[in-house]
């Protein structure tokens, strides 16, 4: 679709602190794609509190989620 080979790869970049009041942000860029990364972290009494993987509770003041459309990690059908 874009002309690549299966050995070639995109070009990638990243550009940090792209929005200032956010705690931390970044672009990533591989290519055509494009991802906005941001984070805002609370004080240690607003933690969240999780199920260990080895039983008992954690809490965490910082946790990832991210999501990509299908399309972009090689899975097929509809979206």
């Amino acid at each position: 679709v874009d002309g690549r080979g299966y050995s070639d790869l995109r070009p990638i970049t990243c550009e940090v602190g792209v929005l200032p009041r956010a705690h931390g942000s970044a672009i990533f860029q591989r290519g055509e794609t494009q991802a906005l990364a941001l984070t805002t972290l609370a004080p240690i009494e607003e933690a969240q509190m999780i199920d260990a993987y080895g039983g008992g509770e954690q809490s965490k003041r910082f946790i990832l989620h991210y999501n990509f459309p299908p399309f972009s990690v090689g899975e097929t059908g509809r979206t």
